[in-house]
């Protein structure tokens, strides 16, 4: 905090403040004084100045204007078929903007205001393998595996039941596999979801071609159909965030 003084002079009068001298001879410009003469006061204080706080808010919409404070995003559909497997409707946007000065609304980011997003599951920032877990300034794009949008209690019961019918299946954060002689299999499709930072400030959430977890085969028909069985009923997301920062 910065603090302004008005001067020595008032200084001095702060230091030795007294109660006025009614006796004292009428005087034009002091404390006495009479018809004819103009009276005078010494004047004290101080200013102060604080630097101001620039606040952010991230929200969802659809136009940029209208906000959200939860990104609700449509069903994606989990499918071997790259053509279905997308999300039902275009998403909502994530948007990040500067709180203005009435603190009753927002106005655009200055070109100074560098944002970057990450993405949480559960409190921490997931397996690299899992979903990409790094910061993404404007240009850069984040991508996950769907199954992580669950919590990870509802993911051990989808295992808990597909190892019904498809015996070995294992769970690592997300990833659905079997442990085969060569390649190992897994539950995976054509695409994920990804998360692509367009403009500073404005992260856009679509279907694209998947990029993780390239090393793995998929499972075969069969066992594949035994997990979409397990799945076919919507599953609501649990403890999926996206993290944004200023840099």
């Amino acid at each position: 905090m910065k603090k302004i003084l008005l001067g020595l002079a008032a200084m001095s009068a702060v230091s030795f403040a007294a109660v006025p001298n009614y006796g004292a001879a009428a005087t034009g410009g002091t404390n006495v004084f009479q018809t004819g003469q103009n009276g005078k006061i010494a004047v004290t204080g101080t200013l102060t100045s604080t630097i101001p706080v620039v606040k952010y808010v991230v929200f969802a919409s659809t136009d940029g204007t209208t906000a959200d404070d939860t990104l609700a995003l449509t069903t994606f559909t989990l499918s071997a078929d790259s053509v279905k497997n997308v999300f039902e409707d275009t998403n909502p946007k994530v948007y990040v903007k500067r709180v203005n000065g009435y603190e009753n609304g927002f106005t655009d980011l200055l070109s100074s205001d560098v944002v970057e997003f990450s993405l949480e599951r559960d409190g921490y920032m997931g397996d690299a393998a899992d979903f990409q877990n790094n910061w993404v300034q404007v240009g850069g794009k984040l991508q996950m595996l769907p199954l992580m949008m669950l919590s990870d209690a509802r993911i051990q019961e989808i295992v808990n039941e597909a190892v019904k019918s498809v015996s070995g299946i294992l769970n690592a954060n997300g990833l659905l596999y079997l442990e085969t002689t060569n390649r190992w299999r897994a539950y995976l499709q054509p695409n994920t979801i990804h998360f692509k930072h367009t403009t500073n400030g404005v992260l856009e959430i679509v279907a694209d071609t998947r990029g993780l977890r390239l090393n793995y085969d998929p499972l075969n028909e069969m066992e594949n159909k035994a997990v979409d069985a397990v799945l076919a009923a919507s599953e609501p997301s649990s403890g999926f965030s996206i993290l944004v920062r200023l840099q």
